[in-house]
């Protein structure tokens, strides 16, 4: 907010400079890791499953999208705010994710759960929820947070 311009904000002028790059340290070197978890398959759905606190899965899904072009694939990451399991859903497939999202609705999920757009959807749960969707879509306890 102190800074004029992109330029002087980047200038170190600021003592919160250092903050905004700390930061950025800490959200790149959790990507290059969270980059590197393989995905498990189940039918059409490619999972990869983070522990971050940096909000890094909407990346992570969007990097594996154009690897894994036959499948819909959801980064969910189970670090990122305690007591919930964020993800996000992209597909080069065209399938339609609100409608896929619909179509496999933990029981204890609320209204919002199939909403969003067509080709970006994303979500958050809780464990139990999560550990219901996992199941449906075919995946087993490994792919399940402790409740």
């Amino acid at each position: 907010m102190k800074a004029a311009s992109p330029g002087e904000l980047i200038s170190g002028v600021h003592p919160e400079t250092a903050l905004l790059r700390r930061a950025r340290d800490e959200v790149n070197t959790a990507l290059r890791t969270a980059r590197r978890v393989a995905p498990k398959i189940k039918g059409n759905v490619a999972l990869i499953l983070l522990d971050s606190p940096c909000q890094l899965h909407p990346l992570v899904a969007q990097a594996w999208r154009g690897r894994l072009k036959n499948y819909v694939v959801i980064a969910a990451n189970a670090g990122y705010r305690p007591g919930w399991v964020h993800f996000s859903a992209r597909s080069a497939t065209g399938v339609n994710l609100v409608e896929f999202l619909r179509n496999n609705v933990p029981a204890t999920a609320d209204e919002n759960f199939g909403s969003g757009h067509e080709q970006a959807a994303r979500r958050a749960l809780r464990p139990r929820a999560w550990n219901e969707f996992v199941a449906t879509l075919g995946f087993g306890p490994e792919m399940g947070i402790a409740e």
